[in-house]
């Protein structure tokens, strides 16, 4: 069942590593108060939990986490997809924000049954919204963060009024050129439109983002990072830069 402990420590090590992993891609959007709007206490709570700051365990940032109503249910769907007991896993989370061989297995009928059973309520889509939203969804839809933002659009009311969501709430990389104390200089592909797609343009530029060293703690020139809400959220490896590359669609 999903939400069980894990059974050894490479287990909990994983979920242990999932928790910070979503904390990190959370915590910018909690502080906006689009995320995790259930309890007022969030972005403090993954804030001094990232911090490493005494009174905030793995299982208070995950009882918070949990509220974050749109990616724990792709969490969820994707962990059922794939047998991984905990949906907190860090390859579960990594899947979603990053993206890795685990949405190959998540069903597009899945996803847009999720999305009218889970996204509609109060403050969320209408019914009609969500139907009329999924009928015109493209059939290669996955479980990545990067779709539900460009392709399905955000979920909650308060998110979808803020200007230039699409770019801000999406996950992109850059290669790091310079560093100044809280902030990196990057070079970069912007997310542009195009012929009614979002896409890679094909120049880069230069994006200056946020640099938290509670959630990466080194830098230096000639990194590959990735962002979320103009903050730098992980080194990335080749792979995983492929992978973020590939699902910027």
């Amino acid at each position: 069942m999903l939400g069980e402990q894990p059974t050894n420590n490479q287990e909990r090590e994983r979920v242990e590593a999932g928790i910070r992993m979503a904390a990190i891609f959370g915590c910018a959007p909690a502080q906006m108060k689009l995320c995790g709007r259930k309890n007022k206490e969030t972005p403090q709570t993954l804030q001094d939990f990232l911090a490493k700051k005494s009174g905030v365990d793995f299982a208070r940032a995950r009882e918070v986490l949990e509220n974050f109503e749109a990616a724990t249910e792709y969490y969820k769907l994707i962990a059922t997809a794939n047998n991984i007991p905990d949906h907190f896993d860090e390859r579960v989370v990594e899947a979603y924000w990053i993206g890795n061989d685990l949405l190959k297995n998540v069903q597009p009928d899945d996803i847009k049954k999720m999305i009218l059973e889970k996204f509609v309520g109060a403050k969320m889509m209408t019914q009609e919204d969500a139907e009329a939203r999924v009928a015109q969804l493209p059939a290669d839809i996955v479980a990545h963060h990067n779709f539900h933002v460009l392709t399905l659009g955000a979920a909650s009311a308060e998110a979808r009024q803020v200007a230039g969501l699409y770019e801000l709430c999406s996950v992109n990389f850059g290669t790091v050129v310079n560093i100044a104390d809280d902030k990196v200089t990057t070079k970069c592909k912007p997310i542009i439109l195009q012929d009614g797609k979002f896409k890679l343009g094909n120049v880069e530029v230069e994006k200056q983002i946020n640099w938290d060293k509670n959630i990466v703690p080194e830098i230096k020139n000639g990194d590959s990072v990735c962002f979320h809400w103009n903050q730098v959220c992980k080194k990335l490896t080749a792979e995983q830069q492929q992978n973020l590359e590939y699902y910027i669609r």
